[in-house]
């Protein structure tokens, strides 16, 4: 019987083995009974086959009156089943697995398909791993061998052809066409008599009749050494070696380059004259492109043109992708449904993404066009829209050009195609270019990448290229970037993606650490590339796992690899990428340590992300780690009944040559064995055990998904966040989108999950897929229900908390107070965060009806679509807000603490009683709630003070004895996550967000010692003992005791700095060797320590320039000492390096002292400035970044725009980071933009305040794109009255300046003149010795 092994569950027994089915003979389909029934196509599952006209449809049932697939769509060899009385399925030849019993292989069935017709047909068929005969007037049966009979299949699996050699099957996709002529054994299945002349077809699976394809016949053996003619009067046409070759007595003759069809009758093929005198049947015809310089010939498809019988009766044929031939039909081509037609006119209709074109068939000479491939087409057939073909149009035929596998430039002008070789020809950015990348099947994406142009010794010019054509050229800067003299690592620090120029060439940054250069000759080679954030290959909005890029000669372009799951090799040296791995031969893995096996999952749009898993090479299976180490695995034996996955989850093991992984401990799934390329992965829910093959991640005993494709089990990397799995009684699932573009197909299988770094923990709450709500409930037992959003309804009442309801939108009733519902935001568009609930009885989400349970908090996660249980989060103290029961781990906390586990469950911190102080008798009260309190004075007695807030800093002990702190240092809060700085009496603050680093302990209680430090690590700081002494080898950024703490700033450091430093801050580079040595920095990232004179060592993240090693933090007054030779980037704890030469141009925020700036020239200079007095957007203005200066050293501070420009503002930025610019006209303010302006005066706050005498001058300012300054360029000037913009002395409402080489203008009250006016008189300076004042002095 047809056996696919695999998993059955069969009354709670787990049995492994063959499905075994009845099955009745069948050796042809039965015919189709619905009326009509081909006119329409419908979903659904295919339960049968039948055939009706000559074609096969798959169906819901033999009487159905629509289809779900035709099998002309697929032309090939199709070989069919009866599993039942009412069904047949179709075999997956591909599927390696598939074995037929031998009371079963009678009732195999066997078609031949184009795209017209299905037929029988009758020869070899392999199947699995066995080879089977349908024999005309027999049937099927298990082929007999015999290596001496004509006709017959020889022990090595092929065909006997006798004197005219063997057939073999095909290696591959491709099909090959044989005659079998003469005498044959009577038993051969083609034709069960002597005698042959019957055209077979050769391909992967099957060696069989053929009647219905048109082809040139492979050459026998004796054609093939024939001797070489010329000129030759054709008797045949054959294929030898991809050549096409005329024969003739005993001779042949290869024709050149060039595109020929040929009228085929029996195997005999005579030359179709194109554009001339042709009687030959548009039946019979076979259309072949040669080419290249070996000329190369190909089977292709297109549309020919000849002069008819008498040679004046224009005659179009159509020689189709699906196998078939005929009369060309004409349409009309007015849209794109059109293109690939025919016109009325013998046009056709090309379209390359842009417009319309219609080419003539028969125009003199030969052209290229590129057309979208669309659906049903007769070029390709494809059933899909999908990218694009070549077309090459010849005088007498138009035709898709086999171009077959690789990369090439052209040049794009109304639709023609022109290749392009960088090399000889320049490259004009008027006109647009493509990148194509074509596969096998000469289909081609258009790709973005970068041209180098370099003709002879000319200098390189460089260009990119979008995949819509459009070329630029590139200049030296942020996209070109001048390599210099520095290492890759140096160059590729910041720039993954971006093209850098060294002495002899043009170089691609793939990784920080790598780059490939481009290539000038040779082949294309394939390499890795980190998928970052705004790279012309895809655009990506974020840095987003890998990418495959194609070096190709004076091309780098994005490779489209094809979704799925793809094992390759890396030579970790380059990040070159071995195509594929074909896991039908054996991988050598001897070389992993080079040469590593990875596997990487990539999605339709070509982004892929490296997984884990298992993969097998026909003789060895093997674990991929996340790291391309491979470890050989061994499966455990199973047995016909086992209970092998109660004690294997997340093992293997095989069964009757099968392979499968245990999923949990009653379900396993089978290793895919087929390789048909229109085979889905299957995906599945695997509990997430230890030491499991697949996955890379914790083990949690939480799920996993993974899937299985050809030899492959893989880790599905999930995005974090929640997600809808629709998972059935075998463990099979598939995700649905949440929102408005998902659809559910069974609403009973849906279960949520919560997933991080794909590990994924169920939960449950409510979601919106497609236009339904489902209820997804913790209540054992019941599945998931859908109701229709427009239909659901409900309120916010006491009882109904955890309940969706609708108030125009639906809302998640949170809480029900005073008669008043606090609801969560819609649940539609919610934001994503997090919600205090009350556990309440037999709510979805928990289901708990424990009293002692209900009585606690649940953790709510709403993310638009979703509301679920949020099972997942960082156990700690959460801060939540009483009027939106927001939760959050913000610290300190002014509203109500709740601590939570990591299961999202809480309680309610009890709340403590304010801590007061009575200043009659000088007494605390309620202040042991935690030992440190700020208050607003010294809190003596008869001295009142406020506690809570203020600059005074008390310890507290339990018998609220309280004490004032007044040593500088650092004092923490542990419980409450509370860390204040001292300066001295009176000089305490609360720092709301600690740096990551270490803070000397200033608590002078019992417990407290001096070799006691503060740690924060990324917000949460605790008190820890340091108790080594000596800086060992792998202590980068650790801290010891040793006559105080210090701390190591490198590998067994001698000299470690101790904190707090004497005199100045002390600045060093520093590269962890393990996670967390320094507080939140992860091993091999490089970061800046600061340590201070306060006894802090700290990091920030922000710009350093650094000169050869040394970190700048001051301007010095010999300017070349302040001028940087690498510009380091810090984000999120990593700092990377670049030349200043690649900065952009703009000012910095100098991180090792924010009191001045660091301006790069976009050129090849960075350094530290002062700034003139004014205002300054930096580098990261986008991000609200600006400074203001007051043009003394170390005279900046950030500032924050605020409000808009009313009076009283003029001197302040807006919120807009627009300058006000008067105190009475509310239009008039300056942008960031170039320009100049008058500036009527300074608030008290504003920075220009004590230069324009305490605000009461007028000043001319000169504004750029980065700047606003006071000009000092002496003149008369004409300003708007509104704008306050200066302007065109002609223009009206203006009033003349006169400014002054300070800057400072009065108005022109005389009215003339247009040359400068003398500066404003000043009353000078004197001093009366009498009196001993100064007057004028200003």
């Amino acid at each position: 019987m047809f056996c696919k092994k695999k998993f059955l569950s069969l009354i709670g027994l787990l049995i492994l083995g063959c499905k075994y089915v009845k099955s009745e003979e069948v050796v042809e389909l039965p015919a189709c009974t619905g009326v009509n029934m081909d006119q329409t196509q419908a979903n659904g599952d295919i339960t049968t086959y039948c055939i009706k006209s000559n074609i096969i449809y798959g169906v819901t049932a033999v009487a159905a009156v629509n289809y779900v697939k035709k099998l002309t769509d697929a032309p090939g060899i199709h070989v069919f089943i009866k599993t039942s009385d009412d069904a047949t399925s179709e075999v997956d030849l591909y599927d390696e697995s598939v074995s037929i019993a031998s009371v079963d292989v009678a009732k195999l069935a066997l078609y031949n398909c184009n795209g017209s017709k299905c037929e029988a047909a009758y020869g070899y068929v392999k199947i699995g791993a066995a080879y089977y005969s349908v024999t005309t007037g027999t049937g099927p049966a298990v082929a007999a061998t015999d290596d001496s009979k004509v006709g017959v299949l020889k022990t090595t699996n092929v065909v006997n052809l006798g004197d005219n050699g063997d057939i073999p099957f095909s290696s591959d996709d491709s099909l090959r066409y044989y005659k079998l002529d003469g005498t044959v054994d009577g038993s051969n299945p083609f034709t069960k008599t002597t005698t042959g002349n019957v055209i077979i077809e050769a391909g992967r699976f099957a060696i069989v009749t053929n009647a219905i394809t048109k082809a040139l016949l492979t050459c026998t053996t004796a054609q093939a050494t024939y001797t070489d003619g010329n000129s030759l009067t054709a008797e045949t046409y054959c294929l030898h070696n991809n050549a096409i070759y005329a024969i003739a007595s005993s001779q042949k003759e290869a024709l050149a380059a060039g595109i020929y069809a040929f009228s085929i009758i029996d195997g005999v093929a005579t030359k179709v004259t194109l554009g001339g005198t042709d009687a030959s049947s548009p039946d019979n015809i076979a259309l072949y492109q040669c080419s290249g310089d070996s000329v190369t010939c190909t089977k292709t498809y297109g549309y020919i043109y000849t002069g008819g019988s008498d040679g004046n009766t224009p005659t179009y044929i159509n020689v189709d992708a699906s196998g078939t031939t005929a009369a060309a039909e004409t349409t009309t081509c007015s849209d794109a449904n059109h293109i690939g037609k025919l016109h009325t006119d013998y046009t056709i209709s090309i379209y390359d993404g842009q417009a319309l074109y219609t080419k003539v068939i028969s125009a003199a000479g030969t052209n290229y066009y590129l057309m979208s491939n669309k659906a049903g087409n007769i070029f390709t057939r494809t059933l899909a829209d999908s990218n694009s073909i070549i077309l090459t149009a010849d005088q007498y035929a138009i035709y898709k050009n086999m171009v077959g596998e690789g990369v090439q430039l052209y040049q794009l002008a109304s639709g023609v195609l022109t290749a392009v070789d960088p090399s000889k020809t320049a490259i004009d950015t008027n006109n647009k270019y493509r990148i194509l990348d074509c596969n096998r099947d000469s289909e081609c994406q258009s790709v973005p990448g970068y041209i180098m142009q370099k003709i002879n010794s000319d200098a390189a010019k460089y260009f990119k290229v979008s995949d819509d054509g459009t070329t630029v050229e590139l200049t030296e800067g942020e996209a070109l970037i001048d390599g210099g003299e520095r290492a890759v690592a140096e160059i590729c620090a910041e720039n993954v993606g971006k093209l850098y120029t060294k002495t002899g060439g043009l170089y691609l940054c793939l990784t920080p650490k790598l780059s490939v250069a481009m290539p000038t000759g040779g082949n294309s080679k394939t390499y890795l590339m980190s998928n970052v954030k705004d790279n012309i290959f895809t655009g990506a909005t974020e840095d987003d796992h890998t990418i495959m890029i194609k070096a190709s000669p004076y091309l780098f372009s994005f490779y489209p690899v094809e979704a799925g799951v793809h094992t390759v090799k890396v030579t970790t040296a380059t990040n070159e990428v071995s195509a594929p791995l074909s896991l039908s031969a054996a991988i050598d893995v001897s070389d992993a340590g080079t040469s590593p096996v990875f596997l990487y999952d990539c999605s339709s749009d070509s982004v892929c992300a490296v997984t884990s898993g298992v993969i097998y090479d026909t003789s060895k299976y093997y674990t991929v780690k996340m790291d391309g180490g491979v470890t050989e695995a061994t499966p455990n034996a199973g047995s016909a009944a086992i209970t092998e996955c109660t004690s294997f989850v997340g093992k293997l093991f095989t069964l009757g040559g099968v392979t499968y992984v245990c999923l949990n401990a009653e379900k396993g799934a089978p290793m895919s064995t087929t390789t048909s390329s229109s085979a889905a992965s299957l995906t599945y829910l695997m509990t997430n055990e230890a030491s499991n093959v697949i996955t890379a991640v914790e083990a949690k005993a939480n799920s996993i998904v993974i899937k299985t494709s050809y030899h492959t089990f893989s880790q599905v990397q999930m995005v974090d966040g929640v997600h809808a799995l629709e998972v059935d009684a075998d463990m099979g699932c598939i995700e649905d989108t949440l929102g408005s573009e998902g659809s559910v197909t069974t609403a009973t299988n849906l279960q949520l999950f919560n997933c991080i770094d794909s590990d994924c923990q169920r939960t449950y709450g409510y979601v919106i897929i497609g236009t339904n709500f489902y209820t997804v409930t913790a209540q054992t037992g019941t599945d998931a229900t859908e109701t229709e959003i427009s239909g659901h309804t409900g309120s916010c009442v006491t009882n109904s908390i955890g309940t969706v309801y609708k108030n125009v939108n639906l809302l998640l009733c949170l809480d029900y107070v005073d008669d008043t519902p606090v609801p969560s935001k819609a649940l539609d568009a919610a934001e994503e965060v997090n919600y205090l609930m009350a556990n309440t009885a037999n709510n979805v989400f928990t289901y708990i009806t424990d009293a002692t349970e209900n009585a606690k908090f649940i953790i709510i996660k709403a993310v638009p679509n979703a509301f679920v249980f949020n099972n997942v989060i960082e156990g700690g103290k959460y801060c939540v807000d009483t009027s939106t029961l927001v939760a959050t781990t913000t610290k300190p906390c002014a509203a109500e603490v709740y601590t939570c586990e990591t299961d999202g469950i809480c309680v309610k911190d009890q709340t403590e009683e304010t801590c007061t102080f009575e200043a009659a008798g000088g007494t605390f009260s309620n202040c042991a709630n935690k030992k440190y309190h700020l208050a607003s004075a010294k809190c003596a007695q008869g001295t009142a003070c406020t506690l809570g807030s203020g600059k005074f800093l008390f310890s507290c002990s339990a018998a609220d004895t309280c004490k004032e702190e007044t040593t500088a240092g650092y004092y923490l809060n542990a419980e409450v996550q509370e860390l204040y700085e001292c300066t001295g009496s009176g000089s305490c603050e609360l720092i709301s967000s600690p740096l990551d680093g270490y803070y000397i302990n200033k608590d002078d209680g019992a417990s407290a010692s001096a070799n006691q430090v503060i740690t924060c690590n990324d917000g949460n700081c605790s008190v820890v003992t340091v108790t080594p002494t000596t800086c060992g080898e792998n202590d980068i950024g650790k801290v010891i005791y040793n006559s105080g703490v210090k701390i190591c700033l490198a590998a067994s450091d001698a000299d470690p700095k101790v904190i707090p430093q004497v005199d100045s801050d002390l600045y060093k580079a520093i590269t962890v060797a393990a996670t967390d040595d320094f507080p939140h920095v992860t091993n091999g990232k490089t970061v800046f320590v600061k340590i201070g004179t306060d006894g802090s060592a700290t990091i920030e993240d922000g710009y350093y320039l650094i000169k050869t090693d040394d970190i700048l933090t001051t301007v010095d007054s010999t300017s070349d000492n302040n001028q940087g030779t690498h510009l380091y980037t810090c984000t999120s704890n990593d700092c990377a390096s670049a030349d200043v030469a690649g900065a952009t141009a703009g000012y910095y925020i100098n991180a090792a002292n924010k009191k001045n700036l660091i301006l790069c020239d976009g050129s090849n200079k960075c350094e530290l400035v002062t700034p003139a007095v004014g205002y300054y957007k930096t580098i990261d203005g986008a991000g609200n970044k600006y400074v203001q200066c007051t043009g003394q050293a170390d005279g900046c501070e950030e500032v924050v725009g605020s409000g808009t420009c009313d009076d009283g503002t003029n001197g302040l930025l807006n919120a807009s980071y627009e300058l006000c610019l008067s105190g009475t006209t509310t239009g008039a303010k300056a942008a960031f933009s170039p320009g100049a302006y008058l500036l009527e005066g300074s608030a008290a706050t504003g920075i220009f305040y004590e230069t324009l005498n305490s605000g009461a001058d007028k000043a001319l300012l000169k504004v750029t794109s980065n700047a606003i300054t006071i000009d000092k360029t002496s003149g008369k000037y004409y300003v708007n009255k509104t704008t306050l913009g200066t302007t065109d002395p002609d223009c009206d409402e203006v009033d003349p300046y006169n400014c002054n080489s300070s800057g400072i203008c009065v108005k022109d009250q005389t009215g003339g003149g247009t040359g400068p006016e003398p500066e404003p008189a000043k009353e000078t300076c004197t001093f009366t010795k009498d009196g001993g004042t100064f007057s004028n002095c200003k």
